[in-house]
């Protein structure tokens, strides 16, 4: 670009700003070092951004886990330095706290299939955001109970969700359709999940300043 003949024709290249991008962009090899840097850190995040604002599969029943991967991923690019990947995740920590994090979120995390029955899966946090979500709700007390009850063979993977096509389909399905696929026997938590896992998604409140 700052070396093609319609640049050189240009006022810009005859200004004092001008001149300096120049040697920046053309001498200064600290520059380019520090955009593959910015470019490294960045692009994890990039691909949340897209999984919230995509149209290929509902977002809300990824996003959970999708934050905690960003912050492994960032860690790894920095060779596990501490002092290098600190800040970029105290960052994130700090906008999902404030901004993305939420009862919904972990529902949703725990009635995805493929994310849910992941060996690398971390239950704990997420069965109480789900306990939680479900409670913050107030259903009738009936649908509650059923849902807690069909929860458990979800859980230990009874009835149909034990056949191989539902386990195979895990990973292929969006678990929208999963849940409409293999659900039929848990009609209340699959209303349910189908009522989660519908919520908009947006990063919006990721891409503000």
């Amino acid at each position: 670009m700052f070396t093609c003949d319609k640049w050189i024709a240009s006022s810009h290249s005859k200004s004092i700003i001008g001149k300096e991008i120049v040697v920046i962009v053309l001498e200064d090899k600290e520059f380019w070092a520090q955009c593959q840097f910015i470019v490294k850190i960045s692009e994890p995040l990039v691909h949340v951004l897209r999984l919230v604002d995509g149209d290929e599969k509902p977002a809300m029943g990824y996003l959970y886990d999708a934050m905690e991967r960003p912050k492994e991923n960032i860690k790894a690019r920095c060779n596990n330095k501490d002092s290098i990947f600190s800040p970029f995740t105290r960052f994130i920590d700090s906008r999902w706290d404030k901004q993305l994090h939420s009862l919904l979120h972990a529902a949703g995390c725990l009635l995805n299939p493929k994310i849910f029955y992941s060996p690398s899966f971390k239950k704990n946090d997420v069965v109480r955001g789900f306990n939680c979500y479900v409670m913050k709700m107030k259903l009738d007390p009936d649908d509650q109970d059923k849902i807690i009850a069909e929860l458990d063979l979800y859980n230990n993977v009874v009835g149909e969700f034990r056949h191989s096509l539902a386990i195979c389909q895990r990973d292929k399905l969006n678990p929208i359709a999963w849940w409409t696929q293999f659900g039929c026997e848990v009609p209340t938590l699959q209303r349910f999940v189908v009522r989660v896992l519908s919520q908009y998604c947006s990063a919006t409140g990721c891409e503000r300043n």
